[in-house]
C-alpha cells in the first residue's frame, strides 16, 4: 500500500514539473511573409523569427510541415542553429499549394526539435488564392518614415497614387474577388539579396534615394530578377551613386520606340526599357499620384493588355465576364473548360497527361541478358559438376543436402543483388527545358520540366543551389478530365455545400523535403516509388547548370529574326553545328504565328516530333489550332490572368512563367539526347517589332 502512495505521488510530480514547463514555454517561433500578399503560383517566402530569452545554451534545428485540410503535402528543415539570450530570423521558401476552392485551409506547422529537450508545435494559417483566382503583388520600398514614394505627389491626405494599381477597385462586386492586388511595403534593408526571392512579385516601386542604400548583393539579385521577368518602377529624386547609375545603366537597353509610347499615351518624361525579359520604366520627371499620366504608368507596371488599359481610362471599370458565344472543347494539348455564367472566363489548362506520355521512356532498361545467363550458368555448374564430383572425391556425398541449398541461396541473393544495381538505380530522367535569351546571346531564365521514372522505391536527394525546385501536382496527370466537369459543376452553384465539393484528401501526399538555406543551398529529397512517374519543374534565373554541357549557339539574332523564312533557314544551316542540323524553328509574333520549320528535311521524322513541338508551343503560351477545321482556334486563356501580356517569373504548376505573348521571339528546338528537348527562345526588343513582322511574311 504505501509503495503504491509513493509511486503515485512521483508520478504527479513529473507530471506537474513536466506541466509547468510546458506552461513556460520560453521559445517564441513567430511566422511572416516576405511580401503583404501571396501572388498566384508562386512559392511562398517566408521568415521565421525565434525568440529565446534564457542565457542557457538552446541547441536544435527548425522544422516546418505544411498541411491542406490536415494532409500534410511537404516539410522543410533549417540548418543547425544556437540561441542564448537572443533572438534570430530564418529564411525560407516553400512551393504554395494550388488549393481548389476558399474552403481548403493551408497550414504551416513549426517545431523546434532541441538536442535535449522538445518544444510543443505551433500552427500558423496562410492564405492562399484559389486556382481560378488571380493576386498580383506589387511591392513598394519605403523607409520608416515615409508613407507615400518620393516624386510621386499628391494634394490628398491618402495615398492616390495607389488607386490605379489596385485592379479589384475598378471591378464590379460579384467579380471582384476573382482579382486582387495587394500593396506590399518593405524597407531597404529589407529587400532580398536572393534573386528567386523576388518570384513573389509582380513590380516593385523604389525611388532613387532609395536606391542608393541598397547593398551591392541586393543590386544584382534586383538586376538579375528584371532580366528573367521582373518589372520595376525607378522614381528620379537626385543624382545617385555610382554602383546605383551602373545598375540603372546595364538595364537602360532596349529603350521603346515613340509609336510604342505614344500608343500607350506615355508622358515624355517617361523612359521605358525592355532589359531582357522584363522591363524597367524610368520616371525622371516628378509625377502626381492623382493624374492620369501615373495612372498609364502604373497599369503598363502590371502589364495590361492595351486594351483592358484603355478599358479603365474610358469607362473606369474592368469586365472579366467570358463571351457567351464561346466554346468549351477538350482537344490533345489544350483543355478548355465548358462555358459557366459566372466571371469566370473559360479556362484553359495545361494537359499534363500529355506531357507524362512524352516524356515517359519507351523501354525500360534491365540487367542484361548476357549477364542473367551467366550468373546461371555459374549456378549450374556449381550444382552439378562441382558438387558432384568434389563431394565424390572427398567421400562427402551427404553433404549435398547442405551444399545445395547453400548454393541455391548464394546464386539467389547474387542474382537479387545484380538486379538491384541495374535496374534500382537505373532511374529514367527525361526533360523539356526552354531557355530564355537575350539578342545578345545572355541567358536570362531557364524552366526545366523533368519528369523521373524510378526503378525502385527509395529518397533520393538532390543537392540544389540557386534554383527553385518544384514538382507538379499529381492530379493533374491522372484526373484532368474528371476535374474539369467537377470545376465546372462547382462553378455554376457557387453556393454548394462543403460535402458537394471536392474532399481535401484528393491533395496527393507528401512531395517535397527541403533541407538546407532555401533557395541558397540546399538539399530536396524526393520519394520515389517504382514505376511511377513524377514531374518536376527547375526554375532557374540565369543558365541552369545541367545545360553546360550542350551547345549555346552564338548567333546574330537581330539579324536572324528579320531576315526572311527562307533566309532564316539558310542561315542556321551554315551557322550551326552538324548535331544541330535536325533543329526546328519559328518566328512568334503579336500579330502572327507562324508553322514550325523543319532545318534538315531529307533526314526521317520521330513519330512524336509533332507532339513535342505542339506541347513546346503551349509552354510558351501560344494559341493552338485543332485538326477539325470546323473547330475554332482556342487560345491559352488562364481567365483574370488574360488581363497581362507579360508575367513575372514564377514556378507554379501550370507552367505560367512560360507565357509571354507581346514580343516577337524566335523559337528553336532541338532533341540533345534521347528523351531530352532543348528549346532556346530568343526574345527580341521592342523596336524590332515593325521590321520583324513585315521581313518575316
Amino acid at each position: 500500500m504505501w509503495r503504491q502512495l509513493i509511486v503515485l505521488f512521483l508520478g504527479v510530480v513529473c507530471l506537474d514539473g513536466q506541466f509547468a514547463r510546458a506552461q513556460e514555454n520560453p521559445l517564441k517561433i513567430s511566422v511572416r511573409s516576405e511580401w503583404e500578399g501571396v501572388r498566384s503560383s508562386a512559392p511562398l517566402s517566408l521568415r521565421a523569427f525565434l525568440k529565446w530569452p534564457k542565457t542557457e545554451l538552446l541547441e536544435g534545428y527548425l522544422q516546418f510541415n505544411t498541411f491542406v485540410d490536415q494532409k500534410k503535402i511537404s516539410h522543410w528543415t533549417s540548418p543547425e542553429t544556437a540561441l542564448s539570450a537572443s533572438e534570430q530570423f530564418l529564411r525560407f521558401m516553400t512551393p504554395r499549394p494550388v488549393l481548389e476552392d476558399k474552403y481548403d485551409r493551408y497550414v504551416l506547422e513549426a517545431e523546434f526539435i532541441g538536442h535535449h529537450r522538445s518544444f510543443p508545435p505551433e500552427q500558423l494559417d496562410v492564405e492562399v488564392p484559389v486556382r481560378q483566382k488571380r493576386a498580383m503583388v506589387v511591392g513598394v520600398v519605403l523607409d520608416h518614415r515615409s508613407t507615400t514614394l518620393k516624386g510621386l505627389y499628391t494634394e490628398l491626405a491618402t495615398n492616390p497614387f495607389e488607386r490605379p494599381l489596385m485592379l479589384q477597385g475598378y471591378l464590379d462586386s460579384s467579380e471582384a474577388t476573382d482579382l486582387e492586388v495587394f500593396m506590399s511595403r518593405v524597407s531597404p534593408v529589407d529587400l532580398p539579396t536572393d534573386s528567386l526571392r523576388y518570384l513573389g512579385l509582380d513590380a516593385l516601386l523604389l525611388s532613387h534615394d532609395m536606391l542608393d542604400v541598397l547593398r551591392p548583393n541586393q543590386l544584382e539579385a534586383l538586376r538579375v530578377w528584371i532580366l528573367a521577368g521582373g518589372s520595376l518602377a525607378l522614381i528620379q529624386t537626385g543624382e545617385m551613386k555610382s554602383e546605383p547609375a551602373a545598375f540603372v545603366t546595364d538595364l537602360s537597353r532596349n529603350v521603346w520606340t515613340i509609336d510604342q509610347k505614344a500608343a500607350r499615351q506615355l508622358p515624355s518624361s517617361l523612359q521605358v526599357y525592355a532589359p531582357g525579359l522584363g522591363q524597367l520604366i524610368h520616371i525622371t520627371e516628378p509625377m502626381r499620384g492623382e493624374s492620369p499620366e501615373w495612372a498609364r504608368v502604373a497599369h503598363l507596371l502590371l502589364r495590361l493588355t492595351p486594351d483592358r488599359a484603355v478599358e479603365i481610362e474610358t469607362s473606369g471599370r474592368l469586365k472579366l465576364r467570358s463571351d457567351p458565344r464561346a466554346v468549351g472543347v477538350v482537344r490533345g494539348l489544350v483543355q478548355v473548360d465548358p462555358v459557366i455564367e459566372g466571371p469566370l472566363e473559360p479556362l484553359a489548362r495545361f494537359n499534363f497527361s500529355v506531357l507524362l506520355r512524352l516524356l515517359i521512356p519507351d523501354a525500360i532498361r534491365g540487367m542484361p541478358f548476357w549477364l542473367a545467363t551467366s550468373v546461371l550458368a555459374g549456378c549450374l555448374i556449381c550444382v552439378g559438376p562441382v558438387d558432384y564430383y568434389l563431394l565424390g572425391v572427398l567421400r562427402k556425398r551427404r553433404w549435398t543436402w547442405v551444399l545445395f541449398p547453400l548454393v541455391a541461396l548464394g546464386f539467389t541473393g547474387w542474382m537479387a543483388h545484380l538486379a538491384a544495381e541495374h535496374n534500382g538505380r537505373n532511374d529514367s530522367r527525361n526533360w523539356i527545358s526552354v531557355v530564355d535569351m537575350t539578342s545578345d546571346n545572355e541567358v536570362v531564365r531557364t524552366s526545366r520540366i523533368e519528369l523521373t521514372y524510378g526503378a525502385s522505391g527509395r529518397t533520393v536527394k538532390h543537392e540544389v543551389k540557386n534554383q527553385w525546385w518544384t514538382d507538379l501536382k499529381e492530379e493533374d496527370l491522372r484526373t484532368v478530365h474528371e476535374k474539369t466537369m467537377e470545376e465546372y459543376m462547382r462553378a455554376r452553384n457557387r453556393f454548394a455545400s462543403r460535402a458537394m465539393n471536392r474532399d481535401p484528401t484528393h491533395v496527393s501526399g507528401e512531395r517535397l523535403a527541403y533541407t538546407g538555406n532555401v533557395p541558397g543551398n540546399y538539399v530536396v529529397e524526393e520519394p520515389v516509388r517504382q514505376w511511377d512517374p513524377r514531374i518536376q519543374r527547375i526554375t532557374t534565373l540565369g543558365a541552369d547548370p545541367l545545360l553546360a554541357e550542350f551547345y549555346f549557339p552564338q548567333l546574330s539574332w537581330a539579324q536572324l529574326i528579320a531576315s526572311k523564312p527562307e533566309e532564316v533557314s539558310e542561315y542556321l544551316q551554315k551557322a550551326l553545328p552538324p548535331e544541330w542540323q535536325t533543329v526546328w524553328w519559328k518566328i512568334q509574333s503579336p500579330t502572327r504565328s507562324a508553322g514550325w520549320t523543319r532545318l534538315q528535311k531529307d533526314r526521317p521524322i520521330p513519330d512524336q516530333t509533332n507532339d513535342v513541338l505542339k506541347t513546346i508551343s503551349d509552354l510558351l503560351g501560344e494559341s493552338w489550332q485543332p485538326v477539325q477545321r470546323s473547330m475554332p482556334m482556342v487560345r491559352m486563356n488562364r481567365g483574370v490572368f488574360s488581363l497581362v501580356t507579360e508575367l513575372a517569373p514564377t514556378a507554379g504548376s501550370d507552367c505560367e512563367d512560360l507565357v509571354i505573348t507581346s514580343r516577337p521571339t524566335l523559337v528553336m528546338v532541338n532533341e540533345v539526347a534521347p528523351g531530352r528537348f532543348l528549346a532556346y527562345r530568343v526574345v527580341m526588343p521592342p523596336e524590332n517589332v515593325v521590321s520583324a513582322n513585315e521581313k518575316a511574311r
